[in-house]
């Protein structure tokens, strides 16, 4: 079983605090935010005229002239477009006993010389857990795991670490067999998760497959009934309104709250995020949000980009006419939102 990877980045200072490291999406998202950046990663199978880029070029000239949000703005350029690939894993996903990487099968007589021991397992002891996405044996990815491989083996000793965004990692079977390659080449780990998920990351937890795990804090439990999607309810609303419906069956908040405590309580290292897009965020919904987040460690408030390809532009069209107040933040608005949370949290900052 492999990752379904909707992209590749191969260099990125930004993305894991400290760390150079390259940067994998995953392909697939059970929420549905309007101004989701990446709208050809929420479907679990891509098509070849929504995709992301096959791999984004090297940011050989990150903090200059190029910047990596230049990079991800340019991302349905056709000229990093390419064909999709399909993985075909003939092993059924729903009936594997172990998320093992087709490559990692022929290490089973090679465990001794394993990098990366974990405390818990092995590769091979990773029993399998049902996913939404594996009701069927074949895997559908824009790039295959390999060229992910190949490239950092290649750049050994200069790149440091991977973060894995998406999409939604959590919502991928083959995460944890994908973090454990990473952690036996003596990579750093980095996953970015929406929460939907805990006992995903309780797992990378409690086997010692991550280093670091931010987590998009997106609104109050009010906001996530219209934001959160259930895989097995794939509707996605109309915009004649201004509001989200939500999906036919309720979102459990009750997940999103768990995730926060355990990565508070268990993550090496940690940030929460939010990014500031009116009607999900207000002034009124900060001190919700500071409370769910309470203790935690850094706690960052992001711009919403304006200008790059959204999920659904329309909604914000819809609300600019309805709304006496814009969607989007202003430098000196952000800084009245920081000053509302900031007491609940060590560390609080703006992006």
């Amino acid at each position: 079983m492999r990752l379904r990877l909707g992209g590749f980045q191969k260099n990125t200072l930004i993305d894991f605090p400290g760390v150079v490291a390259s940067l994998v999406f995953t392909q697939g998202c059970n929420f549905r935010c309007p101004y989701c950046h990446n709208p050809g990663l929420i479907k679990f199978v891509p098509s070849e005229s929504s995709s992301l880029a096959k791999t984004f070029p090297d940011s050989q000239s990150i903090g200059n002239s190029q910047s990596v949000a230049s990079i991800k703005k340019n991302i349905f350029n056709s000229e990093f477009t390419s064909d999709i690939k399909t993985v075909i894993d003939f092993e059924s996903a729903v009936n594997s006993p172990s998320a093992i990487t087709n490559s990692q099968s022929t290490e089973r007589s090679q465990r001794s010389s394993l990098k990366y021991q974990s405390s818990v397992l092995t590769p091979f002891d990773m029993k399998y857990q049902p996913s939404p996405l594996t009701s069927l044996d074949i895997s559908y990815s824009l790039i295959d795991e390999s060229e992910v491989f190949n490239f950092l083996k290649k750049r050994e000793g200069l790149i440091d670490g991977v973060a894995i965004t998406g999409g939604e990692p959590t919502l991928q079977p083959a995460l944890e067999a994908f973090c454990f390659r990473l952690k036996n080449m003596g990579l750093k780990v980095k996953v970015d998760t929406n929460g939907s998920r805990p006992e995903v990351l309780e797992n990378l937890f409690r086997r010692e497959l991550v280093d670091f795990v931010a987590m998009d804090i997106k609104s109050d439990q009010t906001g996530y009934q219209y934001l959160a999607r259930d895989l097995n309810c794939p509707h996605i609303a109309s915009n004649s309104g201004v509001a989200i419906k939500g999906a036919d069956q309720p979102f459990d908040f009750s997940r999103i709250i768990k995730s926060i405590k355990l990565i508070i309580e268990q993550s090496p290292a940690h940030e929460f995020r939010t990014t500031c897009v009116r009607p999900f965020v207000t002034p009124e919904i900060m001190p919700k949000i500071g409370k769910m987040i309470k203790g935690a460690s850094h706690y960052v408030l992001q711009h919403c980009s304006q200008n790059i390809s959204m999920l659904n532009p329309a909604f914000f069209k819809k609300l600019n006419q309805s709304s006496r107040q814009p969607p989007f933040f202003t430098d000196d608005e952000l800084e009245e939102l920081k000053n509302l949370v900031k007491s609940y949290v060590s560390r609080c900052s703006i992006r």
